[in-house]
């Protein structure tokens, strides 16, 4: 092979490694990091849509759980022990409940589902009237409460109830608004303007007192929990010596005055007191925990009116507790 030939050869291998070598320059210095690139806005585009996406399922969210929100306690635990408290001596005030004591329990937060629960112990005397209209307010209220436990004992000789329960409350945990224009970038932008769109949600530092009462566990107005107060449930086991179980008819006599007219009585022997009552009809007999009507007086009976609308009879020579249920309709 002549120079020429060589040269020739020499000049296509150098051609040939150029063009090699610009081929890997610019894989390397262009087409990868391209590559990359493109790679990372894809990524960055991916993650963009996620938090939009997660925006707006909080977004969704939030308007869901906005009520939970509205309801819930302070999230600050002193303002919600103290703020609380504050509210439940009013309401038991409120609802003649005597004697109260109030004290505020145990703080349980519960971070997984970022909510707290608080316990409050009360103990007071009331009747049960009272203790009605305080569950119905209790209930009531557009709070985040419930009673845990409720203990009622007769008190002796007594109309009177003592009163212990256990109150527990909740708080509802929540992302803190975030401002747009100090977003770092373009997901937490959509974020921070989702997020924002709730900022009234919760009251952090108040009880909710400002929000419209929903009826929770009410069913209607108070005077539909009437019959309960009025039930008298626990006559039966009240404590202590009942008067109306040691008093008895002794007789119904005729008593007749200066001018002839003749008027039966009614005499009830209540040993407890060692006395004697003698009513006629019309009059009210109020013996332990009897207070009812003398409606008519017979010689062998007498029936007593409760309410307006229940009636009893009492036999001669019988007890008052022994007293049996007639129909209204009879009278």
């Amino acid at each position: 092979m002549g120079n020429l030939g060589k040269i020739c050869v020499l000049l296509t291998a150098l051609s040939v490694g150029a063009a090699g070598g610009a081929y890997a320059f610019y894989k390397k210095a262009y087409q990868k990091p391209r590559a990359e690139i493109a790679q990372q806005k894809a990524q960055l585009e991916t993650y963009i849509e996620t938090c939009k996406k997660n925006g707006e399922n909080f977004d969704r969210t939030a308007a869901n759980y906005a009520p939970v929100y509205a309801l819930s306690m302070p999230t600050n635990r002193q303002s919600a022990g103290v703020e609380y408290q504050i509210w439940l001596e009013q309401m038991l005030e409120f609802c003649n409940l005597s004697e109260p004591m109030t004290k505020a329990g145990r703080y349980v937060p519960n971070r997984a589902n970022n909510t707290a629960t608080q316990e409050f112990s009360v103990q007071a005397q009331c009747s049960t009237a009272d203790l009605t209209q305080f569950l119905f307010e209790f209930y009531w209220t557009p709070f985040l409460h419930r009673v845990k436990a409720l203990d009622l004992q007769p008190i002796e000789s007594s109309d009177l109830l003592e009163v212990r329960m256990t109150i527990e409350t909740m708080t509802v945990g929540y992302k803190e608004r975030r401002d747009p224009a100090a977003a770092a970038n373009e997901a937490e932008t959509a974020l921070a303007q989702a997020l924002a769109k709730f900022a009234n949600y919760p009251k952090t530092d108040k009880l909710p007192t400002e929000t419209t009462p929903t009826r929770v566990l009410a069913s209607g107005p108070l005077a539909a929990y009437k019959p309960f107060a009025e039930a008298q449930l626990f006559r039966a086991v009240r404590a202590g010596i009942d008067s109306a179980d040691y008093a008895r008819l002794t007789g119904t006599p005729e008593v007749s005055d200066e001018k002839g007219n003749v008027t039966q009585f009614s005499r009830w022997r209540v040993e407890t007191e060692d006395r004697t009552i003698t009513l006629k009809a019309g009059d009210r007999l109020q013996i332990g925990s009897v207070d009812a009507e003398v409606v008519k007086i017979d010689a062998d009976f007498v029936i007593l009116r409760q309410d307006d609308e229940r009636f009893w009879v009492v036999l001669h020579g019988e007890k008052l507790s022994d007293a049996v249920a007639v129909p209204a309709n009879l009278y």
